[in-house]
């Protein structure tokens, strides 16, 4: 078995401060000495790729926490793996630590403008649970290549989809080993079991050849771009809409066969996907029922948005949270009237597929 240098890699982000204090603005010479990296062949015969991380053996490196960033592990002088900057305090960390991409995989478009307030750019590579498909291992990879370090990679929490693709970084830039790159999203950033498709995509997915990443053709957006046309909206609705199914099954809490999924941040990104699909030329100039039920969709979705704030925020009368017997009723009608809005959400889309959908 083979072990990390907990001493280098807990002085890791001291070693970034000290580059931050020193770095030249030239990308050129930041990139200059960075030399292509071929990545290793996809390993064989290793069985349950989970259990095959445990294998290389990686000393107790527990999670750094600041105002608003969590689970935050700095992998190495280049990539930093976290959860999402939440608010002025967290971009100022990733600022001061001398951080020039942020590279966001979750569905939530970033704050492009805190982050380039601060001379960072942000990436946006949305990744779901189910793995990275070829094309998100090009994007990721290209942007490792090519963009300006150090690196900050994050999801929502910065345990599985983030530490997933920072292990991609890990062997496409800095050279280190799918072993140890596994190794490093189970046994630091702790990628749960259950997504074996994300251990997958980094033991055994063929990865980019430098030459592949130059040819690639991939703008590097800060905010990926809305679906293009209705057919494309309805197919990423589709898939917040599930993940809000779930969690509606356990009154709207964390599911704990689904710990990332969180209500509220589905809810907004089903309100945003549906106000832009509203907005779209098949939608507007279309027949007058259909305008309706989208319509519909749209008030229903933001209703439930309002509803699960309560729920995540606490009720509050007049900025006063409620406390004892008034909390906990207050508590049951928002879970009620978010199930009702979800449900209203359900009745249109079902009631508009039916004649439109296979148009």
């Amino acid at each position: 078995m083979r072990f990390a240098s907990p001493l280098l890699l807990t002085s890791v982000l001291s070693s970034l401060l000290a580059l931050s204090a020193c770095r030249t603005e030239s990308r050129t010479d930041v990139q200059a000495d960075v030399q292509p990296i071929e990545p290793p062949p996809p390993l064989l015969d290793v069985g349950p790729v989970y259990e095959a991380a445990i294998r290389y053996e990686l000393p107790p490196l527990p999670a750094h926490e600041y105002p608003g960033l969590a689970n935050v592990y700095a992998l190495s002088a280049s990539i930093v793996s976290g959860g999402e900057p939440l608010e002025d305090a967290s971009f100022d960390h990733l600022a001061k630590w001398g951080v020039r991409t942020i590279i966001s995989v979750d569905g939530k478009a970033p704050d492009v403008e805190a982050a380039e307030a601060r001379g960072m750019r942000y990436v946006h590579i949305p990744l779901r649970y189910s793995g990275m498909t070829e094309l998100q291992i090009a994007q990721v990879a290209k942007t490792f290549r090519e963009l300006e370090p150090p690196f900050y990679v994050h999801c929502f929490h910065g345990v599985h989809r983030g530490p997933a693709a920072a292990a991609l970084g890990r062997v496409v830039r800095d050279g280190a080993s799918r072993e140890q790159a596994m190794a490093e999203m189970r046994q630091w950033s702790r990628t749960a079991a259950k997504y074996e498709a994300l251990y997958a995509t980094i033991a055994s997915a063929d990865l980019p050849t430098p030459a592949d990443s130059a040819a690639c053709t991939f703008d590097f957006p800060s905010t990926k771009p809305a679906p293009a046309g209705l057919l494309s909206s309805m197919i990423e609705l589709t898939r917040v809409h599930d993940d809000l199914k779930l969690v509606a099954k356990v009154a709207w809490m964390t599911d704990p066969t689904h710990p990332d999924i969180d209500a509220f941040r589905s809810a907004e990104q089903l309100a945003a996907y549906l106000r832009g699909a509203n907005e779209l030329p098949e939608v507007t100039d279309g027949p007058a029922d259909q305008r309706e039920w989208m319509n519909e969709a749209v008030v229903a979705s933001s209703d439930l948005v309002e509803a699960l704030r309560i729920l995540r925020d606490g009720p509050q009368v007049e900025g006063k949270a409620l406390e004892g017997v008034e909390r906990e009723v207050a508590l049951r009608v928002a879970t009620s009237q978010a199930d009702e809005a979800f449900g209203r959400v359900k009745d249109s889309c079902v009631t508009c597929h039916a004649p439109y959908r296979n148009r």
